[in-house]
């Protein structure tokens, strides 16, 4: 579960649910939301091929999809 935008300043921060993914995530690119989030599938052992559900809420939401569509996650 991917939780919607915590941080609304113009300058990207340490958080990475902040406005600058919100951004970045609505023009297609990278977001550190999403990598975040990759990140936290890694770090909690997920194996490859395992079926996984990704949902969010608002950025989440966005970050959710981004990742869905990844040809790296897909694998």
């Amino acid at each position: 579960t991917i939780p919607g935008t915590q941080e609304w300043g113009a300058l990207q921060g340490p958080n990475p649910h902040d406005l600058a993914s919100n951004v970045q995530l609505m023009a297609r690119e990278a977001a550190a939301v999403a990598t975040a989030a990759g990140r936290a599938m890694l770090l909690a052992g997920i194996p490859p091929g395992e079926p996984i559900v990704l949902a969010g809420h608002s950025q989440g939401g966005l970050a959710a999809a981004a990742l869905a569509a990844d040809p790296r996650l897909q694998d």
